[in-house]
């Protein structure tokens, strides 16, 4: 039986406050957890975290995010970290468009969203949904994006199974983290079914490289995973 599918990509835009503010100031990280009254509902509220020190943090939240997204209240803060709650969207980008409602249309209403995270000027954006054609739309707007964003502004991270199981046991490291994500995608995308249901320019194009590329970490990671088989 198919279980839940998890999704990973990573946007950016220089008219997101968020993308321009961790791209100006590298090490700071930024933290949303999105807040909706339901399934059906789009997001009405958010907490956010800011990773950053007091005076970074004073100049971020009292200069033009005051002025973008008003008044916002505090929940807690430290040395090192502030968490706010503000209850207008913040994530538009490319002309406006909301990627979590865009995902939500894509996945169904089921999808779960993972905290997203803002670093070195890109939203990462991580959910898991079960809708069996979750799949197919999600390498639709993947395509969109490859032809209607430049090629930087939009990464696609990881489409695989979701196995949280397998993140609480510790497993020999076999593949690299770039061949991982390369096998799981072409996994996803049916490279491996009998007929291929997609080709290496598909798993290519999916990932913003070069065909020889994608062929390359294929074949490292066929080897690496046909040795640790037999040795």
């Amino acid at each position: 039986m198919a279980g839940p599918t998890e999704y990973a990509f990573k946007i950016r835009s220089a008219d997101n406050l968020l993308c321009r503010f961790t791209r100006d100031n590298p090490g700071v990280r930024i933290i949303l957890n999105l807040l909706r009254s339901g399934a059906q509902a789009p997001v009405e509220k958010a907490i956010v975290t800011l990773l950053a020190d007091a005076r970074t943090r004073q100049r971020f939240l009292t200069g033009e995010f005051a002025r973008r997204y008003g008044s916002f209240e505090v929940l807690s803060e430290a040395d090192d970290y502030a968490s706010v709650e503000i209850t207008t969207a913040i994530l538009s980008y490319y002309q406006q468009h909301d990627p979590i409602q865009l995902t939500i249309q894509m996945l169904g209403p089921e999808t779960v969203f993972n905290p997203v995270l803002v670093q070195e000027g890109y939203i990462h954006i991580s959910v898991m949904s079960p809708n069996p054609d979750g799949l197919a739309a999600f390498n639709q707007f993947t395509q969109h994006m490859r032809r209607v964003v430049p090629a930087d502004d939009f990464k696609l991270l990881h489409v695989g199974d979701y196995q949280p199981d397998l993140r609480l046991r510790a497993r020999p490291k076999v593949l690299t983290g770039r061949q991982e994500e390369v096998v799981k995608m072409a996994i996803a995308m049916g490279y491996y079914s009998d007929p291929r249901q997609c080709t290496l320019e598909d798993l290519a194009h999916a990932f913003g490289v070069s065909k020889a590329a994608v062929h390359k970490r294929l074949q490292m990671a066929e080897n690496s995973l046909i040795r640790s088989q037999f040795e």
